[in-house]
């Protein structure tokens, strides 16, 4: 390879007496033995990967980071977007922002929409081994110059776009490289956990959360709460095989649309509602309280039919609006067609189960309550017969809800009371034992409504229900409406009630990467210097910037400057 630029014409005027006619190009399949010298590790790299999946969600990031664990223990993982707009000087900042004192995973994030340049740049990056800045000012100066290291490793994530316009189109170079496309099958599922600490080192862990949901399934599959047994966990743990048909089963996912996101998602919402459930220590009270052969038996039960109905509130949150299966062929009217098919707020009744807890004398959360909140009176009915229903209201369980039912009975104030304390129980809010302290409460949510101009309805105590639930199992939250809906409002008065700090950035036509990086950079370094406070970052009118990769990055994958986004700290967004 022979390089020359202006300060070394002496080079370019030596050749310039030779005339290359014709051209010659490689087969794909040269190019890749080629290329896989070069891209084999402890070779030249430390590994060099392109990883593909049939669908969205196809765990491309888990096999980036379970490739990372599995490096040096003292590997560090380094995340680096490659977006719309990204340029040599861009690329080689980040990548010499990244601590050189250890052996790096750089792991790619490849933006649907990427700059065809970004084939040079990882040609001379990959193959070449020196990413240079040719527009840099003084080239001695080594600001423009990135040199890849022999035992780093760089992982591409590609993803899912139409046809695969992006691999085949603007990143052919991933072709030629190893690449591996990653089904969504048993074989794939993984039984541990990948997560990132501020350091950059990848921590592994059983998922235990994984072990309990599907093996509390798989009693509610055998019968056994049917038959008024209780959860027993044993010491063996589920394998792959069985972990996988089990949320296959449960799911409500159909067979094209099977996601590894949209399982974590599953095991997220259920874990805390199944592990609610087995340690609410009344359901086995009330088997002493029942009165007949007909209460007991449909108390018996009750774990059963709870599991049910938790089962079915997960559709909200753990399946898709959208059919999205990109292993068709389809062109981009057909794609663009089917977002006209998007299941809308108004046809689904949102169920939401409310759990309430207090603590024991050792401090330990534990169960006391549950209730259903849904736009459907009659939803609870499917599950619970009204005669059992009335029984668990005698006992004390107020397990049906209905806000407008309430305003009728009791009025605007007194219901939206009880809305406060329902939504703070789903954000998590320990009630109070003492009665005295619940009316003092009580009290001071009243005066807290009547010195506000918010006035609460159904639809808009579902629709917080909701974001608190997303809120709560870090699950994307975009909501939409027309300018002047009130979508601003409803946030500001949601994060008023729970005591949640809230940062607002109006986004324009204007709006750059840097800029929506600079503001979620702003708020992180609040939540990490208070970590016992909730900020929400309130990105608004995100459909006017084209900043569609940096605004992925955040809102779904929680990420930003390669580290991920602390728990305390969630992000709204709004078009």
């Amino acid at each position: 390879m022979i390089g020359a630029n202006p300060e070394r014409q002496r080079i370019l005027n030596a050749f310039s007496t030779f005339c290359f006619e014709g051209s010659v190009t490689l087969p794909l399949d040269e190019l890749k033995r080629a290329y896989q010298s070069v891209c084999d590790p402890n070779v030249y790299s430390g590994g060099i990967h392109a990883f593909s999946s049939t669908i969205a969600g196809g765990g491309k990031t888990t096999r980036i980071l379970k490739h990372a664990a599995s490096m040096d223990n003292q590997a560090v993982y380094a995340r680096i977007p490659l977006r719309e707009a990204i340029t040599t000087r861009d690329l080689i900042r980040r990548l010499k922002g990244i601590k050189q004192d250890y052996p790096v995973c750089y792991h790619f994030d490849v933006a649907p929409n990427v700059s065809t340049e970004a084939n040079a740049m990882l040609f001379e990056l990959f193959i070449v081994g020196v990413l240079r800045d040719r527009r840099a000012v003084r080239t001695t100066d080594d600001i423009g110059v990135f040199h890849r290291r022999l035992y780093d490793s760089f992982m591409l994530e590609v993803p899912n776009s139409p046809g695969n316009r992006t691999q085949t189109n603007l990143l052919s170079l991933t072709l030629a490289i190893p690449n591996t496309i990653l089904p969504v099958d048993m074989s794939n599922l993984e039984l541990h956990t990948y997560r990132v600490n501020s350091t950059g080192r990848i921590s592994e862990d059983f998922d235990d959360k994984l072990q309990f949901v599907c093996k509390y399934l798989k009693a509610y599959a055998d019968g056994v709460f049917q038959n008024g047994g209780d959860f027993v966990d044993s010491n063996k743990h589920l394998n792959a095989a069985e972990c996988f048909n089990i949320i296959n089963r449960y799911s409500h996912m159909a067979e094209n649309q099977l996601s590894w996101t949209l399982f974590r998602n599953f095991i997220s919402f259920t874990y805390e509602q199944l592990w609610s459930i087995h340690q609410y220590q009344l359901l086995a009270d009330l088997i002493q309280l029942s009165q007949t052969v007909q209460e007991l038996q449909d108390i018996r039960i009750l774990r059963h039919t709870l599991v049910a109905l938790v089962l079915e509130t997960t559709k909200d949150f753990a399946t898709r609006n959208i059919e999205l299966n990109l292993k068709q062929e389809a062109n981009l009217e057909e794609y663009a067609n089917r977002f006209k098919q998007i299941r809308t707020w108004e046809q689904s009744k949102h169920p939401i189960p409310v759990f309430s807890y207090d603590q024991d004398n050792f401090g330990m959360k534990r169960t006391t309550g549950f209730n259903l909140v849904s736009t459907d009176p009659q939803f609870l009915d499917r599950f619970i017969h009204t005669g059992l229903q009335s029984l668990l209201i005698e006992n004390m369980m107020d397990i049906k809800f209905s806000f407008r039912q309430c305003v009728e009975k009791e009025g605007q104030i007194k219901a939206e009371t009880k809305a406060l304390s329902l939504l703070k129980s789903v954000a998590g809010r320990i009630i109070e034992s003492d009665e005295q302290m619940r009316e003092y409460n009580d009290m001071v949510t009243r005066e807290f409504l009547l010195n506000t101009d918010y006035v609460m309805t159904e639809d808009n105590l579902l629709k917080m229900f909701a974001i608190i639930m997303r809120f709560n199992h870090n699950l994307p939250v975009v909501i939409c409406g027309e300018t002047g809906c009130g979508k601003s409002y409803l946030i500001e008065y949601l994060c008023k009630i729970l005591d949640y700090s809230t940062r607002r950035l109006a986004i324009h036509g204007g709006y750059t990467d840097d800029e929506v990086e600079n503001f979620i950079r702003e708020v992180r370094i609040e939540a990490e210097q208070s970590s016992q406070c909730t900020f929400v970052a309130f990105l608004d009118e995100i459909n006017t910037c084209n900043s569609m990769g940096i605004l992925k990055e955040i809102i779904c994958d929680r990420f930003l400057d390669g580290s991920p986004l602390p728990d305390n700290m969630k992000i709204i967004a709004a078009l």
